[in-house]
């Protein structure tokens, strides 16, 4: 979990990148949402567990991109965002506006905000072009 500042009353956010972490918090929220704080501590406690066991050795688990989902490449100095169009649970597998050949990469991150609207409006383009 990445702590990031923010300003404002309700204090700090939290980007959460492990799928375990994700749906151990959405379980939480229905939980509460319900008023079942048993429940809710129960969740507690399996979160803390799973923190403990995965993420205290420094081993931060990578979110699987989804198909369709915006990743960037790091494997170069500078990141090339493109498309999931695949992903072997190693390597994702990314169409890359401007390149005929899909990108494979081990080494990516999720696509920022621009870097999504960037490749959006590329083959967005690209498309308009080839009619």
């Amino acid at each position: 979990m990445i702590s990031l500042p923010h300003s404002s009353a309700i204090g700090s956010i939290h980007y959460v990148d492990c799928d375990a972490c994700v749906s151990l918090l959405e379980a939480r929220g229905r939980y509460h949402a319900r008023g079942d704080e048993e429940g809710t501590q129960r969740i507690d406690v399996d979160l803390a567990a799973h923190c403990v066991e995965r993420h205290a050795q420094g081993e931060t688990p990578k979110r699987a991109p989804r198909l369709d989902d915006f990743a960037a490449d790091t494997s170069t100095g500078k990141p090339v965002a493109g498309q999931v169009i695949g992903w072997d649970g190693a390597e994702v597998i990314l169409r890359v506006p401007g390149e005929d050949e899909p990108r494979h990469s081990s080494t990516f991150r999720q696509a920022t905000v621009a870097e999504e609207v960037s490749v959006k409006n590329a083959l967005l383009n690209h498309r308009r072009r080839a009619w």
